[in-house]
């Protein structure tokens, strides 16, 4: 059995993104064109910091290396993004490169407000200083990363495409059908039925088979624990897991002279993949969090979590949500 590399595990998502959505169904109850209108508004702010995110990753302040292709999307449920990189544990400076340019990016998007007037009706293309909008609600959120260290998870898509395609034929002819009659694979309804199953992706063409594309997708304690994490993580922030934190070079030990379990950490940043073993530094302020057993289900034992900030951004956030 093939041994799965380790990975660097990323979920980005709007705080109080159920909240918005409840609040534009309120306003737009008697009109869902404009509740689809306003919920597609919601995602398009959701791509644009997810790109910002991949943009930050791979240009970085002065350099392009960080190699995309070791980049995979999950999956995405709604404006929530699962996304995995791949780390080889035994180069500690790629490590390093890959985790702090992570962290670098992610800031560029939990930096970000998500805003938005939801209106009763939509106004055409021509403004008209007179148009009624009708019951308005304001929508604001933030966004929140987490990212951990991932290093036994079971890849499972192969594993579920196999189990479910011999029994395509089977849902959709019935248990009693003959071998003789069953739907083929080269049917255009059971390439359909594989793809709504979401078993990977068949396209066709004039009756055969033109490309079949996996996805990949994985199981384990250490994914579980992962969304665990997630569901910690703060408005602003970006939540790092011990397993991950553990793996950094630092220069000092985290120190604390702050309230409220507040650190500040010095860690080795490399400046870039192909400039060999050349090092900056950088500095995160981080709150940490110990979550005990049993605060989460499933997980028998403590875990620390370190939510990463920019004291300036969030000083002037709470300044202005105070006002």
């Amino acid at each position: 059995m093939t041994k799965q590399p380790a990975l660097i595990s990323i979920s980005i998502d709007i705080a109080g993104s159920t909240e918005a959505k409840t609040q534009i169904f309120h306003v737009t109850s008697n009109d869902p064109e404009q509740r689809q209108r306003l919920d597609e508004d919601i995602y398009k702010i959701f791509m644009s910091a997810e790109d910002r995110f991949y943009s930050h990753l791979a240009w970085g302040k002065d350099n392009l290396d960080f190699n995309m292709i070791d980049l995979f999307n999950i999956k995405g449920i709604g404006d929530e993004i699962w996304i995995a990189c791949d780390v080889n544990l035994e180069n500690q400076y790629e490590l390093d490169f890959k985790v702090h340019r992570i962290i670098a990016a992610a800031m560029e998007v939990v930096q970000r407000d998500v805003t938005l007037n939801a209106t009763e009706f939509e106004e055409g293309p021509n403004f008209d200083p007179n148009f009624n909008y009708g019951d308005t609600k304001p929508i604001r959120g933030a966004f929140k990363a987490s990212i951990d260290l991932i290093e036994h998870a079971t890849e499972i898509s192969r594993l579920r495409q196999d189990f479910f395609e011999g029994k395509i034929s089977r849902y959709l002819d019935g248990p009693d059908a003959k071998d003789k009659d069953a739907t083929k694979p080269s049917d255009e309804i059971w390439q359909r039925a594989y793809n709504r199953l979401a078993l990977g992706y068949v396209g066709l063409l004039k009756g055969r088979k033109l490309c079949q594309i996996s996805r990949s997708d994985y199981i384990g304690h250490e994914v579980d624990r992962f969304f665990r994490l997630a569901g910690q993580a703060l408005p602003g922030t970006i939540t790092v897991g011990k397993a991950l934190f553990n793996c950094l070079s630092k220069t000092q030990s985290p120190t604390s002279n702050l309230p409220d379990n507040v650190l500040q950490i010095s860690c080795k940043n490399p400046k870039s993949l192909t400039s060999g073993n050349s090092y900056g530094n950088v500095r995160y302020w981080l709150k940490k969090q110990i979550t005990r057993a049993g605060d989460f289900s499933g997980i028998d034992y403590d875990y620390e979590l370190f939510h990463v900030f920019d004291p300036g951004f969030l000083r002037g956030k709470y300044s202005y949500a105070d006002s």
